[in-house]
């Protein structure tokens, strides 16, 4: 399969998502995933295609009935399979280049799940679960606006922009760089004054 045609259909009919569930289980209660996803109406050619793209990345193709009552395939991808797909289809990406470079260093830079003695997974330290349910809002809002825009009118995402390493080169020279300082600098200050206490 062509790597780009198969980028242009993500791009007009897949979607990106870092997505929180509710777990049972007491010391890890809230969980963040990354998931894509890829559907279309049933068709023997858009089965061919999406059992092609399954046996090559992996994941699952389920049938769903669709608001207009028919039939719709949908191709699933979670965490590191996701990330090796949109590592693949990235450099052709263009609708969903910047979802898919966020959901692609946060799935990298996640901490790896660690068990106790029982065998139950340990709670994530509160900065951890901050930064996943930031970066699962960047996600959403680059749905509708791109990086620098989202920089620039939401301050507030600086900083999970920063713990990524997204800035690129001609947003380090501007003025993005001096805002990130200054609010890497404040929540350094805060962390310190919130430590004497």
């Amino acid at each position: 399969m062509d790597t780009r045609y198969i980028a242009g259909f993500f791009d007009g009919e897949g979607s990106i998502g870092i997505y929180r569930a509710l777990s049972k289980i007491d010391s890890y209660p809230v969980r963040f995933h990354l998931r894509t996803q890829l559907t279309q109406n049933k068709t023997a050619r858009s089965e061919e295609l999406l059992r092609g793209l399954m046996k090559h990345y992996g994941g699952n193709l389920a049938e769903q009935l669709s608001l207009s009552g028919k039939i719709k395939f949908n191709w699933q991808l979670n965490s590191e399979s996701a990330v090796r797909f949109l590592d693949d289809i990235l450099p052709f990406l263009c609708l969903k280049y910047e979802q898919a470079e966020v959901a692609i260093a946060w799935q990298r830079q996640r901490p790896p799940l660690v068990r106790n003695a029982l065998g139950h997974i340990q709670r994530k330290v509160p900065e951890d679960l901050s930064c996943d349910e930031k970066v699962c809002e960047l996600v959403k809002a680059l749905k509708k606006a791109t990086l620098s825009e989202i920089m620039l009118r939401y301050p507030e995402f600086l900083a999970v922009i920063s713990r990524l390493d997204l800035l690129r080169a001609d947003q380090v020279n501007s003025g993005y760089a001096v805002a990130l300082e200054a609010m890497v600098f404040q929540h350094a200050s805060c962390a310190q004054n919130m430590s004497v206490l």
